[in-house]
C-alpha cells in the first residue's frame, strides 16, 4: 500500500523525508474484478436513489444487459429521479452538454468495448476515446457537437494550446482544469484562465492545510480525483483513495488498530477562521476523542469530513444570514431569535429544545456527562472548537442508532454508511427505518455530498 507525505510535527523528520512523490501508477486489477466492481457500484448507485422501485441489489446486478439498458436510460434523462453522471451542472449554471441524441451502444457492442470501459472505469472517469469516438462506461456513444456552443466559442480562443478532443473529453468528465502552459490553466467550463499568481494561492492554501514543506501541482489539487490517481505523497496515505482502491479491489477497507494522524483539505478552507479552528480541533482531538467515544480511525475520519458537511449545510461555516437571526440578533441579554422559535413552539405545544450552536445541536449534556468534555453541556456552541467535539458525541450516538437500523434500508454498507447518517442527525430517522431513504435527492445532504467530493483526508498510520 503506498504511503503519502504530509509534515511531521517534528521538523528532524520534516528535513529527512518530506517530498511529493507525483501521481501514483494504478494497481494492476483483472477484468473480472473490476467488473464485479462496476456492476456493485453502480446498483449502489441506482438504489442511492431508488431503493425498492426499480429492483433489489441482486436482482440489479443480476442481469448484465438489463442493468446496461437501465444505466444508459439514467445518463439519457429517461429514468425519473435518478441523476445522470453525464449530465453535469455546475451552481447557478445551465447544464453545458446535451446527450439526448447520443446513441447507446447494443449489449454486444458494449461488451466489445468492455477492456476500455473498465480501464476508464480504473481511472475514475465516466467518458473515454476509442478509435476516435468518445463512449461513456454505462454505454453511451457521445460526439463534441453534445457540448454546449457557447463553452466552445469561449475555449475556441485558446485552442493552439489543446486539440478539440482533449477539451471535449475534460468536459464530459467533469474535469475541473487543463494545463496551458507552466504559466497558466484554463479552468472548465467557465472557459477562465488562471496565472501563476492565482496558482500559488492554491499551492500557499494547500500549504497552510497540508504542509509548507510539499510542493505540489495546482492542477493537481484543482483535479484531484480520488477514483483516479489522487495527490500522492510519501508517507502519508490518501484515505479516499485507498478506501476506493480496496473496493475496486473487492476487498473490506480495514481499520488500522493504532491511532492515525490526520490532515484534512479542503480549497479555500485557510481564508475563514470557523472552520479551520473547527477541523483543527477535531485533529488534535483525535486521540481523546477516539477513546472516548470508541471510534475506529476509519471511523472517525468520516465523521469529521461529515461535521464539516453538516456545519456547511446548518449555519454555512458560521456566515448565514439565517443563523445570525438565530443565535446573534439580541436586546441586551435577550437572543430574540431563540424567543421567537421558542414561542412559535409553545404554540404548537412542543417541549423538545431549541437547536443552537453552528451545528445546530439540540441537547448533548447527557452524552457528554461523566467525560472530560462534560464542561462543554453549557458552553457556547458558537465556539467553533465547542461546536466540533460537540457535534462528534451527537454523531457517535446517531452512528449507534444508524448500524442498529441499517438492516431496514436496502443499500447501506459498511463503506456508504456516512451517505446516510445525516437523517438521524436532521431527526429524519423514519426515512431509514422505513427503508426510503435517498441521499442524493436530500438537498441538504446533496450539499454535504458535494463538499465531501473537494474533501482530501491523508493519514499517517506509522507514528
Amino acid at each position: 500500500m503506498k504511503k503519502l507525505n504530509l509534515f511531521l510535527t517534528s521538523l528532524l523528520l520534516l528535513a529527512s523525508c518530506t517530498h511529493f512523490e507525483g501521481k501514483r501508477t494504478l494497481a494492476s486489477i483483472s477484468e473480472l474484478t473490476l467488473l464485479h466492481s462496476y456492476k456493485t457500484e453502480a446498483a449502489r448507485y441506482i438504489l442511492s436513489h431508488e431503493p425498492k422501485r426499480l429492483g433489489t441489489f441482486e436482482d440489479l446486478t443480476a442481469d448484465n444487459e438489463k442493468l446496461l439498458k437501465l444505466l444508459q436510460d439514467i445518463d439519457l434523462g429517461k429514468v425519473q429521479n435518478i441523476r445522470s453522471k453525464i449530465q453535469r451542472k455546475h451552481e447557478g449554471d445551465l447544464p453545458y452538454i446535451d446527450v439526448t441524441r447520443a446513441k447507446a451502444l447494443e449489449f454486444s457492442e458494449w461488451q466489445s468495448l468492455l477492456p476500455e470501459i473498465l480501464a476508464a472505469y480504473q481511472r475514475g472517469e465516466h467518458v473515454f476515446i476509442h478509435q476516435n469516438s468518445f463512449f461513456t462506461i454505462w454505454g453511451l456513444e457521445l460526439n463534441k457537437d453534445m457540448i454546449s456552443s457557447e463553452v466552445i466559442k469561449k475555449a475556441s480562443r485558446y485552442k493552439r494550446y489543446f486539440d478539440e478532443d482533449t477539451l471535449a473529453l475534460a468536459l464530459f468528465n467533469g474535469q475541473r482544469a487543463l494545463e496551458l502552459s507552466e504559466d497558466f490553466i484554463i479552468l472548465l467550463p467557465e472557459i477562465r484562465i488562471l496565472s501563476n499568481q492565482h496558482l500559488k494561492i492554491i499551492k500557499d492554501d494547500f500549504s497552510k492545510q497540508i504542509s509548507p514543506f510539499v510542493d505540489v501541482n495546482a492542477i493537481d489539487i484543482i483535479n484531484y480525483n480520488p477514483k483516479g490517481e489522487g495527490l500522492n505523497l510519501s508517507n502519508w496515505e490518501d484515505y479516499y483513495y485507498e478506501k476506493h482502491q480496496a473496493m475496486l479491489r473487492g476487498e473490506s477497507f480495514e481499520s488500522p488498530d493504532n491511532i492515525c494522524e490526520t490532515r484534512l483539505y479542503l480549497r479555500s478552507l485557510s481564508s475563514n477562521e470557523i472552520p479551520k479552528v473547527f477541523v483543527r480541533t477535531l485533529i488534535d482531538h483525535k486521540e481523546k476523542l477516539m477513546r472516548t467515544l470508541r471510534l475506529s480511525n476509519n471511523d472517525y475520519d468520516e465523521l469529521m469530513a461529515l461535521s464539516l458537511g453538516i456545519l456547511a449545510v446548518e449555519s454555512k461555516m458560521g456566515e448565514s444570514f439565517k443563523y445570525f437571526i438565530k443565535e446573534d440578533l439580541k436586546i441586551g441579554k435577550i437572543n430574540l431569535g431563540q424567543l421567537a422559535i421558542r414561542t412559535l413552539k409553545d404554540l404548537k405545544g412542543r417541549e423538545d429544545r431549541n437547536s443552537r450552536g453552528l451545528t445546530q445541536i439540540k441537547d448533548a449534556g447527557p452524552l457528554l456527562k461523566d467525560t472530560e468534555y462534560a464542561y462543554l453541556a453549557d458552553a457556547d456552541l458558537d465556539d467553533p472548537a465547542h461546536a466540533a467535539i460537540t457535534t462528534m458525541f451527537v454523531l457517535k450516538e446517531k452512528l449507534g442508532y444508524l448500524r442498529h437500523f441499517a438492516k431496514n434500508h436496502p443499500n447501506i454498507t459498511s463503506n456508504n454508511w456516512a451517505d446516510y447518517l445525516y437523517y438521524f442527525y436532521q431527526g429524519s430517522s423514519r426515512q431509514i427505518t422505513k427503508g426510503l431513504a435517498t441521499p442524493p435527492l436530500n438537498l441538504r445532504i446533496r450539499k454535504i455530498l458535494e463538499l465531501r467530493k473537494n474533501i482530501i483526508l491523508y493519514r499517517n498510520c506509522d507514528l
